[in-house]
């Protein structure tokens, strides 16, 4: 059986940050951690954990993908990104509906 996260390779260089969640979140979150650890054989990297949970969030929110993509094409060059950008658009739309849609972070794992 496998999660959907699975171990690290090489641990990413981070940078501490904090926030409070509900402790109902919080419970699941540790849920979580032990599932991992029993499926894996290994104690979880909560750091690592949180990680996946934000950046596969970040991918699959389109319309932050959406602002993101502008976001950059307005900070980086102009006509010239845009234009490439709606060359790319196609790609991109065959590559959703394959489900190849390249992503805006990479997960760790």
């Amino acid at each position: 059986m496998k999660l959907k996260i699975q171990p690290a390779p090489v641990p990413p260089e981070k940078q501490k940050i904090s926030f409070q969640l509900p402790k109902p979140t919080l419970a699941i979150f540790g849920e979580y951690l032990a599932a991992y650890a029993e499926i894996y054989g290994s104690k979880a990297d909560p750091d690592f954990i949180a990680n996946e949970i934000f950046v596969n969030f970040f991918n699959s929110d389109k319309e932050f993908l959406l602002f993101s993509r502008n976001s950059s094409a307005k900070s980086s060059g102009g006509k010239s990104q845009e234009a490439k950008q709606q060359k790319q658009q196609p790609a991109d739309d065959a590559k959703k509906r394959t489900g190849e849609a390249s992503p805006l972070l990479q997960p760790t794992g």
